[in-house]
């Protein structure tokens, strides 16, 4: 989206469908009302950037924490974001999702995986206990 405010039509070979979309949007605004300042774009391009990575750093701070509803609310619209590469033809983007979400898939496993681990162990008794 930060292409928009240099006005040049290139584009990242991989990146997130939603600003891609919010990127069409804009540009598609800016058209629509061409009096409105370049500063205007540029903040509402910004404030979009910003707030969609603060989305992420909030899901994966709670992820790796082992919230295991905020990961899969990640992975799932992660998914979503492949299936919006899908609809605007992004094929290097939808390839880079699927074999994220092939990664991701495979941590939701591990995560689960030591979950029930964690959960066998505090059921076991130690064997310095007392009453033993």
């Amino acid at each position: 989206m930060v292409i928009l405010v240099w006005q040049q039509d290139a584009k990242l070979p991989v990146g997130l469908g939603v600003l891609r979309l919010a990127d069409l949007l804009i540009r598609a605004a800016s058209n629509v009302a061409p009096g409105v300042s370049p500063g205007t774009w540029w903040g509402v391009t910004l404030g979009t950037a910003v707030m969609g990575a603060l989305v992420l750093i909030l899901v994966g701070w709670h992820s790796r924490r082992g919230h295991l509803r905020v990961y899969a609310a990640g992975l799932l619209g992660y998914a979503a974001d492949g299936l919006l590469c899908l609809l605007l033809s992004d094929w290097q983007g939808l390839l880079f999702h699927g074999i994220a979400l092939c990664g991701l898939c495979h941590g939701w496993a591990a995560f689960r995986q030591l979950a029930l681990v964690e959960q066998s162990l505090m059921f076991q008794d130690s064997p310095g206990e007392p009453w033993r």
